[in-house]
């Protein structure tokens, strides 16, 4: 009853160790939602230039364009390999965010899809994104 006393006084108070880190876990949060969804159109991007400049090769069939479809084709795949980066940011950000929930539930309305209450104790965050 003493720790459970203890969570809920932490919990209340603005100073209190659990609501500083519920914050910084929604801070978190925010800041791997927008870098995922910047770094997801950057590769939209990155393999729209490479389509145009495959299509480009084909018709003309130079060198130059061949060199520049590798250049770009080098530029998909680091984003690629960027956007998987920001995925396994963004799911550490959300099961820690989730972990919270039992004391916070307001943190849900930060995610866009809320997980039933139920849920939590049998949610595998490795699933679900």
């Amino acid at each position: 009853i003493a720790r459970e006393l203890e969570m809920v006084q932490q919990s209340l108070d603005n100073t209190g160790t659990l609501r500083k880190s519920k914050e910084e876990a929604v801070e978190e949060f925010t800041k791997a939602s927008k870098q995922a969804k910047k770094t997801q159109r950057n590769l939209t991007r990155a393999k729209l230039e490479l389509e145009e400049a495959v299509e480009e090769e084909e018709q003309s069939g130079s060198p130059a364009g061949l060199e520049q479809v590798e250049q770009l084709s080098a530029a998909a795949a680091a984003s690629e390999a960027e956007v998987r980066s920001q995925r396994a940011r963004m799911k550490r950000a959300l099961s820690s965010l989730a972990r919270f929930e039992p004391d916070f539930p307001e943190v849900m309305v930060h995610l866009e899809s809320a997980l039933p209450r139920e849920l939590l104790q049998v949610w595998r965050p490795d699933c679900a994104l």
